[in-house]
């Protein structure tokens, strides 16, 4: 638990003699501002990734039974349009999933740098 700062010591002084003390790094003392909303929103990225899927899947699906109701291709194209929904849904998953691994990299690369490690 950490205690409040004296009036006279100044967070960035709380910080480093935290750091000294060896609290840091396990979990008791949170890092800047900046790489904490970096953090947050990497991680709410991540939250959207399911729903994204979902609707892409559910487009394709639409298209393709629009298409073969104007076509009359017997469900061919419902098949087809699943398969295009369900591999532009794994797509942007991915691509979200790597996004978000290398903003948390560099979140943590800059609480390093920041930290003199």
């Amino acid at each position: 638990m950490t205690l409040p700062p004296p009036p006279d010591e100044t967070p960035e002084e709380q910080r480093a003699a935290e750091l000294k003390a060896g609290r840091a790094g396990r979990g008791l003392v949170r890092g800047t501002r900046e790489t904490d909303n970096r953090r947050t929103r990497a991680s709410l990225s991540l939250t959207t990734v399911g729903l994204t899927l979902a609707i892409s899947i559910g487009i394709g699906v639409g298209v393709g039974i629009w298409a073969d109701q104007q076509f009359k291709t017997g469900g061919i194209l419902v098949i087809a349009g699943s398969l295009m929904g369900i591999i532009a849904g794994f797509k942007q998953l991915i691509t979200s999933v790597i996004h978000a691994g290398k903003e948390h990299d560099a979140a943590d690369a800059e609480e390093r740098r920041r930290r003199g490690k």
